[in-house]
């Protein structure tokens, strides 16, 4: 148990100290090599697929971490995260039904929930995402659909 905890900590801590995948960093063509380099290890099909794995043994907490590791890899790498979520459908359908108490709701964290939701619906409208249709549409259709809950 503490080794799947101490996997998506490090996932999720070198996704912030690199800058979300929504930040002015993340999206600027002048990302430097090494963030890229990290990105393409935090955001990997490998990670993308070990977090997949985990989904089904998840607590409360963890399911959140897992899910904003999932939200920051449609960003970063969209491809990627669509080829492992097309061989993880059963996954991909239970993420995204929890996905607005999971990863959109503002406990006033430095996370920034709506700037996030609105990250991802750009990246799936303007990006040529090679993804099933389906899983692209649906989640599209969620994150429109989705209004961030405050929590004061």
């Amino acid at each position: 148990m503490p080794r799947r905890n101490y996997l998506v900590s490090l996932l999720v801590g070198g996704a912030f100290a690199v800058g979300l995948p929504g930040s002015a960093q993340a999206t600027s063509p002048r990302r430097t090599d090494a963030v890229s380099q990290v990105y393409d290890v935090v955001y990997s099909r490998e990670t993308i697929q070990t977090l997949v794995d985990l989904w089904p043994k998840r607590d409360g907490a963890m399911g959140g971490e897992i899910s904003d590791v999932f939200c920051d890899s449609v960003i970063a790498n969209p491809n990627e995260f669509f080829g492992v979520m097309a061989r993880n459908k059963a996954v991909f359908a239970e993420w995204v039904e929890s996905l607005a108490d999971l990863s959109f709701v503002d406990y006033g964290s430095c996370r920034n929930p709506n700037c996030l939701r609105k990250a991802m619906i750009s990246v799936l409208e303007k990006t040529d995402v090679e993804a099933p249709e389906t899983l692209k549409s649906g989640l599209l259709k969620k994150l429109k659909a989705i209004k961030v809950r405050t929590i004061n």
